[in-house]
């Protein structure tokens, strides 16, 4: 795992190349704290740069760029090739001697041997990786085929930049702090920009399975690009494998990715929850493993959040060497000051406190950790896979114009404290945050606003774009996708947008700003075409998501073991807002540029603020995302400008 960047200019001189390098690359310090280097080919007017973080092949025969045997292509790696092990016996077999062991120098050998497109097909991993070819001059950029390691690419001034981070582009000397309109409407709407959107104008960010190739032609920066692999392709064609579907099988999966996973010649350790995810990989690891795992699990003061005594319980029962912390409210000040520092494009999913925070206290431990991510969205595990569809169902039975009515009265309707306090607490939880969702949802005028809104706000703060979003539109327009049930539409978008562009944001920067290695078992794509060729029923069952993931852990754990709600992994943000962090929030919110800039929102935003303040409303989302946003400009020293 580390930092990549560089850039294809011919408007710098020599030493100007070497600085800007330089620069560029010191920004991804905390990617990669074990090593640098840099190449430049001044003729050429090409330079890339790598931060590492050793995880295999701990000696400089890891040290990258890295050139192949017949020095034709060069390359940056970031990320991690599991089989590389299998891949490199094969390279040997046809004669190719190795200078070391990294997965990188088995990359490039590979790409030399079989070609990009065909090394491609090979590959099991998480990577993102920038290519010379030193024969035909062409720079090519390759993300891996869900979105795991980030990639961002922009043209300024007639010169192509990329970098694992925007930090890293924004040292380019043509760079601009100019923001993107688009982007920041889904940002206000989502707290999240899907790729290929990025909060800066000129950048993007290269979808998931994608090859982007540049060159030099008649003096101009071309380009053009393709997709190697696609989880809406594999539905168009139908069955993706000839896998065994059933439980037992997907065992033998996991447990094969789960060993190749655990391939390092550094510790690596496991988030455990005490939900289903992490609980299925921490019992397939320890039982095929000598070693005791590593496990960590994070809990907060109120107890309604705190999920530590099941990581606890877990961990108990499989005897791994547990670490258990609890998250304390002075904490909040210096998590927060590091927020705009570690996500250089804005995020707002506030399950990056505890996130961010749980991998400072794992990196002391461990450099590799081993997470959950990808289990709900390949296996049915969120509330919206269970009641979404149905909720759209009767939506779509309602006229228009009785819809726009739910719009009108959501908008409005103010229950007092009490009714929410007393029928939730008799009833069902967050009673009032779910009826605002639920009236928002049945407003939706299409299914594309209905899943925008899904994975919206409520009362959202900018203007709804998600529904059209390239992704959501080719998925949901063609017509051969037509079959699918909506939960299984729901499900795959979500892995589509929610998945490559929240979560797994989430994790990377969180984890990789303590130099440590997040790799997520579920998200090979042995396991993702499993996952699609499943039925509905072998997911969700008698109103339960995950019911394959149940059947394994029913041989371990005693039945009925993980029969609760399940709450994620967000934090008491509601409370603080009422409470620590009022002061902090209230005076960036309403003392910066954004509101200032735009007049016209302050007073929904101060509606906002008040409502929540009183107890009416839970508008934790809408104030955080506020606050995420105006912590953003003032750390980059960026005025909003007129926006709305």
């Amino acid at each position: 795992m580390c930092g990549i960047g560089g850039f294809l200019s011919t408007q710098l001189n020599n030493q100007e190349v070497a600085h800007v390098c330089n620069k560029m690359a010191r920004t991804l310090s905390a990617r990669g704290p074990d090593d640098e280097g840099i190449w430049i080919h001044s003729p050429d007017g090409v330079a890339l740069f790598h931060r590492r973080l050793a995880i295999n092949d701990l000696s400089e025969n890891g040290r990258q760029p890295i050139f192949s045997f017949d020095s034709r292509f060069l390359l940056s790696l970031n990320g991690e090739i599991y089989n590389y092990e299998k891949l490199r016996q094969e390279l040997v077999d046809k004669g190719i001697i190795f200078k070391g062991r990294c997965d990188a120098e088995v990359l490039v050998n590979s790409i030399s041997i079989w070609g990009l497109d065909e090394t491609l097909k090979k590959l099991e991993g998480m990577f993102a990786f920038a290519l010379w070819d030193n024969l035909k001059k062409r720079l090519f950029l390759v993300r891996d085929r869900i979105g795991e390691k980030p990639l961002f690419y922009g043209i300024f001034s007639d010169s192509f930049v990329f970098a694992s981070e925007l930090k890293a582009i924004q040292k380019f000397p043509f760079f601009k702090n100019q923001l993107e309109k688009q982007a920041i409407d889904y940002f206000l709407n989502l707290g999240w920009i899907p790729s290929p959107s990025c909060i800066f104008k000129d950048v993007k960010k290269l979808n998931p399975g994608t090859v982007l190739t540049i060159e030099r032609s008649e003096g101009k920066i071309k380009s053009s690009e393709y997709s190697y692999w696609s989880i809406t392709a594999l539905l168009l064609k139908g069955e993706t494998s000839n896998y065994s579907l059933t439980s037992e099988y997907l065992k033998i999966l996991l447990k094969n990715k789960i060993d190749d996973i655990l391939k390092a010649d550094v510790p690596v350790g496991f988030f455990l929850s005490g939900g289903i995810d992490s609980t299925l990989l921490t019992t397939l690891a320890q039982i095929q493993t000598r070693e005791q795992l590593k496990t960590f699990t994070l809990g907060f003061e109120d107890k309604e959040y705190d999920e530590s005594l099941f990581g606890k319980a877990v961990a108990k029962i499989l005897q791994t060497d547990h670490f258990s912390v609890k998250f304390s409210r002075s904490e909040l000040p210096q998590i927060i000051s590091e927020l705009p520092m570690v996500f250089d494009e804005p995020m707002a999913d506030f399950s990056q406190i505890p996130t961010l925070f749980l991998s400072k206290i794992a990196a002391k431990k461990v450099k590799v950790i081993v997470t959950g991510d990808g289990g709900d969205e390949l296996f049915g595990g969120y509330v919206r896979h269970l009641y979404g569809p149905r909720i759209w169902s009767l939506t779509s039975l309602i006229p228009s114009s009785i819809r726009d009515l739910f719009s009108g009265f959501q908008d409005s309707i103010f229950f007092p404290r009490s009714f929410f306090e007393i029928y939730g607490r008799r009833k069902v939880s967050h009673f009032g945050v779910k009826l605002q969702k639920l009236l928002e949802l049945m407003s939706s005028s299409s299914f594309s606003k209905f899943y925008s809104k899904l994975l919206g706000q409520g009362k959202c703060l900018g203007k709804e774009v998600l529904s059209q979003n390239e992704k959501l539109r080719f998925f949901l327009e063609n017509s051969e996708l037509s079959k699918f049930s909506i939960a299984e539409k729901i499900m795959v978008l979500d892995m589509l947008l929610y998945l490559p562009d929240d979560l797994l944001v989430k994790l990377d920067r969180c984890t990789m700003a303590n130099g440590l290695e997040g790799r997520s078992p579920f998200l090979n794509h042995y396991i993702i075409e499993f996952a699609l060729n499943l039925q509905k029923k072998q997911k969700i069952r008698n109103s339960s998501g995950k019911a394959m993931l149940i059947e394994i852990l029913e041989d371990y754990f005693p039945k009925g073991f993980f029969k609760r709600p399940k709450t994620g992994f967000s934090p008491p943000i509601n409370t603080w807002l009422r409470s620590d962090l009022k002061k902090i929030v209230e005076e960036k919110i309403f003392s910066g540029s954004f509101l200032k800039e735009n007049p016209n929102f302050f007073s929904r935003a101060k509606l906002f603020w008040e409502n929540h303040q009183s107890g009416k409303y839970d508008l934790s989302y809408q104030i955080w995302t506020l606050f995420t946003f105006q912590n953003w400009l003032d750390f980059n020293g960026i005025a909003a400008g007129t926006i709305f």
